[in-house]
C-alpha cells in the first residue's frame, strides 16, 4: 500500500475549488491524485511512483516495462476548457509510439453551470467540425450533453469534447497523456501567447460516430468500461484490492486514517494486488482498477 502525494498543475481556466482536493494555488486546474508518467510522477516518500513501478512491475501486477496504465486527478474549471481529443489506441500506436490510446471518464462532483457539456458529433462526419474550426464556432457541431451532479459520464478515445465552465469532477483516464486541442478561444496565457492547437492530428484520430455512455454514479454503483473498472463506495473498516493488478482508492469526502496517515480528499491509496488495508473513519471513496486490454491488441 502507498499513500500518493497530490500533484497540483495551474490551468488558464484553473479554479479555486480543488483546494480542496490539495491544490496548491488558486489557479489550479488539475490536481493529480495518482499519476505515473513522465513529467506527471506521484510523490511517495522520498521517491515516486513510477520509479517504484519501473524497479519491481511484477509487483503491481504489470509486465516489465509496462508504465501503470491510469491516471486519476480532480478537476474544476472556472471557464469552458478547450475543445479536444485524445487518440485511439491505433493512432496512439501508429504516430505516438504508444501502446494504447486514451479514453476517459469523468464524475461529476459539481456540475457545469450550463448543465451540459460538449461532447459528440452532432452528424456523424468530419466535414461539421472542419467548417466549426473555420468558423470558430462549435455550438451546431457538437451535442450538448445534459449532466447533473453524481453522473458518470465515459468519452471513448477519439470523441470530440469539451469540460464547460462550473464543473468540479473526478477523472480517470488512460496514462497516454496526450491532448490534441481543436479550439481554444483564441485565448492567451499570462505572456500573451496562444496554446497551440493540434487540428491536422485531431481530425485524423477523431471518430465521429463515436457515442459518450451517461450513468448515475451513486455510492454502492459500478462501472466497467473496457480500460478501467470503478467502484464509487462508502469505505470504513478496510479497504479491499481484489484485482491481480494495483488499483487506486481515492478519495472524494471525509478523513480515514491509514497506518497512521491522515488521508483527506483528493489523496489517493494505491493497493498492492490482493491487497486490504485497515482504516479508521469513514470516506467516500472511488476505487479504479485498471484492465490491461491493451495486452490482446498487440
Amino acid at each position: 500500500m502507498y499513500i500518493l502525494k497530490t500533484i497540483s498543475m495551474d490551468k488558464i481556466w484553473g479554479d479555486e475549488r480543488l483546494k480542496a482536493y490539495g491544490a496548491t494555488s488558486a489557479h489550479t486546474g488539475i490536481v493529480y491524485s495518482c499519476a505515473a508518467i513522465e513529467g506527471i510522477d506521484s510523490p511517495v516518500g522520498q521517491t515516486t511512483l513510477r520509479t517504484l513501478i519501473q524497479k519491481t512491475p511484477t509487483a503491481f501486477g504489470l509486465l516489465p516495462k509496462e508504465e501503470y496504465p491510469i491516471i486519476v486527478s480532480f478537476d474544476a474549471a472556472k471557464m469552458d476548457v478547450s475543445v479536444q481529443v485524445h487518440p485511439t489506441d491505433r493512432f496512439a500506436q501508429d504516430q505516438e509510439g504508444k501502446p494504447y490510446g486514451k479514453c476517459e471518464a469523468w464524475y461529476f462532483i459539481e456540475a457545469p453551470k450550463k448543465g451540459w457539456v460538449y461532447a459528440e458529433n452532432v452528424e456523424e462526419s468530419k466535414d461539421s467540425i472542419k467548417e466549426a474550426i473555420a468558423k470558430k464556432d462549435f455550438h451546431q457541431a457538437l451535442k450538448k450533453y445534459p449532466v447533473k451532479s453524481e453522473d458518470l459520464l465515459f468519452t471513448p478515445a477519439g470523441t470530440v469534447h469539451c469540460l464547460t465552465s462550473g464543473a468540479l469532477i473526478y477523472e480517470i483516464q488512460q496514462s497516454t497523456n496526450i491532448t490534441y486541442r481543436l479550439y481554444d478561444y483564441d485565448r492567451t496565457d499570462e505572456k500573451g501567447n496562444k496554446r497551440a492547437l493540434h487540428v491536422e492530428k485531431a481530425l485524423a484520430t477523431m471518430n465521429p460516430m463515436n457515442k459518450e455512455i451517461k450513468q448515475t454514479f451513486h455510492a454502492g454503483r459500478r462501472a466497467s468500461f473496457y480500460a478501467f473498472d470503478l467502484m464509487h463506495k462508502h469505505m470504513q473498516d478496510h479497504i479491499s484490492n481484489p484485482s491481480d493488478i494495483a488499483a487506486v482508492c481515492t478519495v472524494l469526502s471525509g478523513r480515514i486514517l491509514v497506518d497512521n496517515t491522515l488521508v483527506e480528499p483528493g489523496t489517493s491509496i494505491l493497493l498492492m494486488p490482493k491487497e486490504t488495508v485497515s482504516i479508521d473513519g469513514q470516506a467516500d471513496c472511488i476505487m479504479a482498477t485498471p484492465n490491461p486490454y491493451w495486452r490482446e491488441i498487440e
